[in-house]
């Protein structure tokens, strides 16, 4: 028995992939239909950040898992006040996510993979029209965060998928956030393809 765990935020979690319930899912799905010896958690939560997946990382301790695939960074990018008030500073991103390697890494997995932070709509996200207290996205700032996350990964030789390049703004008309199915189809495809 292999055992896949994903952790992250609503991204991971599969919103707006009213089709087929994101990557994660479609992942899931492919192994019931392929090999029921490869198990897949789905562990996101909607508008975590890294303080949030540490905070809530032992729940995977007990699954065992061989391997960990991170989706996070949007919601720690983001701000309360039109670019003031960050959620999480670059320097703290930083040593969230290199906790998180580490914390890996103590469970012996054999892969962890991080998947590159996903871009927005600016005109519709600042604020964000969906959230109570008025939180800015913005890709200016996003950008920032994935190039330090993927300098993380090299520096602890852990894997790194770009996705940005993946995303077709058409789909994220919606709520200028979150990409529909074919996002979360080639996504899974680029995950699919590192497993083997």
């Amino acid at each position: 028995m292999a055992v896949i765990c994903v952790l992250g935020d609503s991204f991971a979690v599969g919103a707006s992939d009213y089709k087929k319930g994101g990557w994660a899912d479609r992942l899931k799905v492919h192994f019931q239909k392929t090999n029921d010896e490869i198990v897949v958690y789905n562990l996101g939560v909607h508008g975590d950040t890294t303080k949030e997946l540490l905070g809530r990382f032992n729940e995977i301790k007990t699954r065992n898992p061989d391997i960990i695939i991170f989706q996070v960074g949007i919601n720690d990018s983001s701000s309360r006040n039109n670019g003031k008030n960050l959620r999480t500073t670059l320097e703290q991103f930083e040593k969230n996510i290199t906790k998180l390697i580490n914390l890996s890494k103590k469970l012996k997995v054999k892969q962890i993979i991080f998947l590159g932070i996903g871009r927005v709509i600016d005109s519709m996200v600042q604020p964000y029209q969906y959230s109570p207290n008025k939180t800015y996205f913005s890709n200016a700032r996003i950008e920032k965060y994935d190039s330090l996350l993927q300098k993380i990964c090299y520096k602890n030789k852990v894997t790194y998928l770009e996705t940005a390049t993946l995303l077709d703004k058409k789909e994220l008309t919606d709520d200028g956030l979150h990409p529909g199915p074919k996002y979360h189809k080639e996504i899974y495809k680029k995950i699919k393809q590192e497993l083997k």
